[in-house]
């Protein structure tokens, strides 16, 4: 059984609606994930990485980094 710490770091004791709306906060990295993971040519799976070349990918890896307090 998980301690009350334990549910606070990791989010298990987060309710319904704390629960959407991190997901929502992560969707987009999520996306990103998804994309690149379900491309089986490594060509097109290249061009999904592509995208952290433009500023858009830019932005959206600082704000995982961000997000997971790497930055």
């Amino acid at each position: 059984m998980p301690t009350p710490e334990e549910l606070d770091q990791y989010g298990a004791g987060l309710s319904i609606w704390e629960q959407l709306r991190l997901f929502q906060e992560w969707s987009p990295l999520i996306g990103y994930a998804q994309r690149f993971t379900m491309e089986e040519d490594a060509y097109a799976r290249s061009k999904v990485v592509a995208i952290a070349k433009t500023k858009e990918g830019e932005d959206l890896i600082r704000w995982a980094l961000a997000k997971s307090g790497a930055a």
